[in-house]
Order: C-alpha cells, then sequence, then structure tokens
C-alpha cells in the first residue's frame, strides 16, 4: 500500500510498521534539523545521507530545487 503524507511524500505502507504508521498520521520527525538543512542548503549543492533508515532526510531534501541528494543505507544481505 503507498500512503501519502500531508506534503505528498509517498512512502510504502508496511502494516504493523512503526514509522510507516507515524507517517501515514502526519507525524514529522526532527523538524528543527530538516529546516536547519533546507536553511543552508542552495542551488547545486549535494546532500549525502549516509545511514537514512528510510530515507526522511533524503526525500524531503530531493524536492528542494535544484539540490542533489543521495542515500546509503546499510544492508546484511
Amino acid at each position: 500500500i503507498i500512503v501519502s503524507t500531508k506534503n505528498e511524500i509517498k512512502f510504502i505502507y508496511t502494516p504493523n510498521n512503526e514509522q510507516t504508521l507515524d507517517i501515514e498520521f502526519g507525524r514529522v520527525w526532527e523538524e528543527s534539523e530538516l529546516n536547519l538543512f533546507k536553511k543552508y542548503l542552495k542551488k547545486g549543492d549535494l546532500f549525502i545521507d549516509i545511514g537514512s533508515h528510510i530515507g526522511w532526510y533524503a526525500i524531503n531534501l530531493a524536492f528542494l530545487d535544484q539540490v542533489k541528494v543521495v542515500a546509503f543505507e546499510a544492508s546484511s544481505g
């Protein structure tokens, strides 16, 4: 199931997963940090999200005009 946040950010909904339930109900994580990144990133900047987990920062910052985003999450496979 795909759900959208109030900012129209889409996530794959996984039943009984705490993060996707929070997203569905409009919870915003680490808002002050996200706003800080938004304040200082400008056209042409590259944002590297190492240890991105579900990609919260990466997805939100990818919507900024002309900011490139690369996200990495470790996998045990």
